[in-house]
């Protein structure tokens, strides 16, 4: 019998609770603190798009697996070229299918990361080490590989501050929702015994706190679902969109990290989207058959506001009869200026239900050019709110009239606006001394409405409000509205 020589076991210089007393450590800290704050102002949570869950289900379980071993050799060259880790390159794909998915320019994710200690022996130290954390993303601009880049930046810069707990973070959030809805981890276990530890325990069909997991192992790209969140279908096309986006980094580093990619389900979609557009079919035509498809859906997203397509087809009928009241009509322009928030949606709206274009007008002006676009555009109402702007003619105050407006129908008007009619008008930024108002006619408003900017799935289906740059922001605002 040969003997076995066994060396002394050496305990590691650090122990689980030393991570326990950085971790307290972190809590305390002002600076920690001060940064999640930030990141959590600045950003808000990413929410799977309304209907992507399976209607009536009670939340199974569901799982997909994406096999990206044929282009794991080519994302690696990226990830060098890029100076980055390969971590990096597959958070940055994740990064751009969910920005896909949503019309925010600044959202954040779920990713984990570990707190292990960073002393001799730590590896050897057994407890849970990992925290899921808020990721902040921006819509991808430029290059893959600049894309990349700027993932790995916002890593590092998170590092220093990774072992403040979620449950913190979530504390001191300014907001009711949870922080997470989809968590994104990179498990890499080529320095792991597989024999005697389980690596796939994680990758099955068990439930943990957020709606969808997204993990990346061993060259596949596992996508863990409650059917509730994520049904069959959707997940389907969620899958495939990694796919496209992880080709088009392999085959190209210096490609557009802009561009759209649509999986092939989506494509017959889009054209009949087409179709209907050349048809001029109006935009309000397309709204008011979704509201009657899906009145409950989620129609408009706006901070902590949300408005079914059933509830903004009421207010919007019932400041419609409002304005009707009013004689605003056909030929008729409304003015719109307004904060941020649904009711920008329910004005637009109920111009258009009554046959007049609207204006719209941002608040932040300066009165005096606020002044000039209302008379240059032969504005006869303007739709607003108490101590926003002031107007010489007529004034709906939607919150001093909101129990007068309340008291109208909310039926539809039964009017039919035709064709012809303006449908709004824009204005230029006025570089050569005063803004200059664009007419917008019904079937340029339908275009717009289907072809915005090509940066949300074709089947996103939730407007997120109203943004400053007004011309870009109608297109949006619509290109979600219809669908």
């Amino acid at each position: 019998m040969t003997a076995v020589s066994c060396s002394a076991y050496e305990a590691p210089a650090v122990r689980y609770a030393d991570f326990i007393a950085a971790e307290t450590e972190s809590v305390s800290s002002q600076d920690d603190r001060s940064f999640w704050e930030r990141i959590t102002d600045a950003n808000v949570p990413f929410t799977l798009p309304a209907g992507w869950g399976a209607q009536g289900e009670a939340g199974d379980a569901l799982r997909l697996e994406l096999d990206f071993r044929d282009l794991e050799e080519d994302l690696r060259r990226l990830s060098k070229q890029a100076d980055t880790s390969f971590k990096s390159v597959l958070l940055a794909a994740h990064a751009k299918v969910m920005s896909a998915l949503t019309t925010e320019d600044a959202f954040h994710l779920g990713v984990v990361f570990h707190g292990r200690l960073e002393a001799p022996g730590a590896d050897r130290v057994l407890g849970m080490h990992l925290n899921t954390l808020p990721f902040p993303v921006a819509r991808p601009t430029g290059t893959w590989q600049q894309l990349v880049k700027r993932v790995y930046a916002q890593e590092t810069e998170i590092w220093a501050h990774r072992r403040y707990p979620l449950p913190a973070i979530q504390r001191s959030a300014r907001t009711e929702h949870r922080l997470i809805s989809v968590m994104f981890d990179h498990l890499d276990f080529h320095q792991v015994d597989s024999d005697t530890v389980d690596v796939g325990a994680g990758l099955g069909t068990g439930a943990n706190e957020f709606a969808v997991n997204v993990i990346a192992t061993g060259g596949k790209l596992v996508v863990k679902a409650g059917t509730d969140a994520l049904g069959p279908a959707a997940a389907q096309r969620l899958v495939a969109m990694y796919r496209l986006v992880l080709e088009a980094m392999a085959n190209d580093p210096d490609g557009d990290a802009t561009a759209a990619y649509l999986p092939e389900v989506e494509k017959p979609h889009v054209s009949r989207l087409r179709t209907e557009a050349t048809n001029q079919v109006l935009t309000l035509e397309m709204f008011e058959s979704q509201a009657a498809s899906t009145p409950r859906s989620v129609a408009v997203v706006c901070a902590d506001e949300r408005l079914s397509y059933e509830e903004l087809e009421k207010r919007s009928n019932q400041l419609a009869r409002h304005l009707l009241g009013l004689g605003v009509g056909a030929g008729s322009v409304v003015g719109v200026c307004l904060e941020r928030s649904p009711a920008v949606l329910v004005a637009m709206l109920a111009s258009w239900k009554v046959g007049a274009a609207y204006v719209p007008v941002d608040p932040a002006l300066p009165a005096e050019r606020r002044d000039y676009m209302l008379v240059d555009a032969g504005v006869s109402v303007l739709v607003t709110e108490s101590g926003v702007a002031e107007f010489d003619g007529r004034c709906v105050l939607l919150d001093a009239e909101h129990e007068v407006i309340g008291q109208e129908s909310v039926e539809p008007l039964g009017v039919r606006p035709g064709g012809d009619e303006l449908a709004y008008v824009l204005y230029t930024s006025g570089s050569t001394g005063k803004p200059k108002g664009v007419m917008i006619p019904p079937t340029r408003r339908c275009t717009t409405c289907w072809y915005p900017s090509g940066t949300t799935s074709a089947s996103a289906g939730v407007a997120r409000g109203w943004r400053r740059r007004r011309s870009r922001s109608t297109s949006r605002v619509w290109s979600c509205s219809c669908r």
